[in-house]
């Protein structure tokens, strides 16, 4: 693992919304190096101050062994995206000034997932060695995504992905990206599997289940054509519902009424990160119901696949890129009669035990431990050499 250095990790994703990676990678950094998050998706306006938010979300805020920091937006007018960009560029300057005065002899890193809001911020932070630590096809995410991560590829010293579809798309930019694990919460999954039974499948009272944000990512009318088609059926969705996802106006909240109408559909809200294991536990099949005629789907490497693939369960998902790499242990469906038939197999037949061992393997291989050491063993590389020079 790489270590003593000064690692400032920019993410837009608050640190409440669910998503690991930036929690995770973190953590994990914060062992053995000083650690600095700047948190880019929740900002500090004036508003906030005369609201009495402030004191709510900090500016600063300490973690156990890493330090969180706030922009504060200044300059007013954040709706416009130029305000928004002033606004982290002159709350990074402090970061970085601070840091280039605190830490004179550290080798220093900047580290990011995203592409939104990063090109001005790695002009910045031009002196340290940069990560772009890719989780997801920005490119079909939003024209703002696509443009920004084309400007990103060509200068970043180093690019991983967390999956071979999604490594195949961006080598054809930058031929040296280097494929890690997903990445996913191994601890928690295995402190829970260790005190429970795994649960049997009872194909009179099945549950089709589904975890993580609902949002217009979902395929609601294949979802709405299965559901009619197996009413004895049961099917739960446990998240936070996130609307207007892209970046544009959705219909959502039509959809989810919908699917409401169905007795045997129940839409249950996000439970915290240590209930996840117990909920994926009480689901018979897990299903990955993605609108795959969006790309950004389609390329898509889901953590919540491996958090199923530990608890052993049956998965069902649609005609997602990756998951055609997991032969036989995940079950791929294109349209809601493929979906209902899959689930109907399921439910005659079981789940091997054997593919559950399968499940659970490569599951493990995934961890955020195997990813941060794939990264690690490349930066290190770098390092050493630079000492040799």
């Amino acid at each position: 693992m790489i270590k003593a250095k000064l690692i400032v990790v920019l993410f837009n994703a608050p640190l409440s919304s669910g998503l690991d990676y930036a929690v995770q990678t973190m953590r994990i950094l914060s062992q053995t190096n000083k650690v600095y998050g700047y948190s880019l998706g929740e900002p500090i306006t004036w508003r906030d101050v005369v609201a009495g938010r402030f004191q709510k979300r900090k500016i600063i805020q300490r973690f156990d062994q890493y330090i969180v920091i706030r922009p504060f937006f200044l300059i007013p007018g954040q709706r416009l995206r130029v305000i928004r960009v002033a606004n982290y560029v002159l709350s990074g300057f402090f970061l970085f000034l601070y840091c280039a005065l605190k830490y004179v002899s550290y080798q220093k890193i900047v580290w990011f997932f995203e592409p939104f809001y990063i090109p001005p911020l790695l002009t910045l932070f031009q002196s340290y060695t940069s990560v772009y630590d890719c989780v997801d096809y920005f490119s079909a995410f939003s024209e703002y995504a696509r443009k920004s991560e084309g400007e990103i590829l060509p200068s970043v010293d180093y690019v991983f992905v967390n999956s071979q579809t999604l490594g195949d798309h961006i080598k054809k930019i930058r031929s040296d990206t280097k494929v890690v694990p997903l990445g996913f919460s191994l601890d928690l999954f295995e402190k829970f599997k260790n005190n429970q039974k795994t649960k049997k499948i009872d194909p009179k009272k099945l549950t089709i289940g589904y975890i993580g944000s609902i949002s217009s990512r979902l395929d609601f009318l294949l979802l709405t054509k299965t559901i009619r088609a197996l009413p004895d059926v049961t099917f739960r969705f446990v998240g936070e519902i996130e609307k207007d996802v892209f970046e544009r106006r959705d219909d959502l909240a039509y959809n989810i009424k919908k699917l409401q109408s169905f007795p045997n559909v129940t839409f249950e809200s996000k439970v915290s990160k240590d209930k996840v294991p117990q909920t994926i536990a009480s689901f018979d099949i897990c299903i990955i119901p993605y609108r795959t005629q969006n790309l950004f789907n389609k390329y898509c490497h889901p953590m919540k696949l491996m958090e199923y693939f530990y608890m052993g369960k049956p998965v069902i998902t649609t005609n997602i890129e990756e998951a055609y790499r997991y032969n036989g242990l995940v079950r791929i469906a294109s349209t809601a009669n493929e979906f209902a038939n899959q689930i109907i197999q399921i439910q005659r037949f079981g789940w091997d035990k054997k593919i559950q061992i399968q499940e659970r393997r490569r599951a493990r291989e995934n961890s955020w431990k195997n990813k941060f050491e794939a990264i690690s063993d490349a930066l290190e590389r770098e390092f050493s050499l630079r000492q040799l020079d």
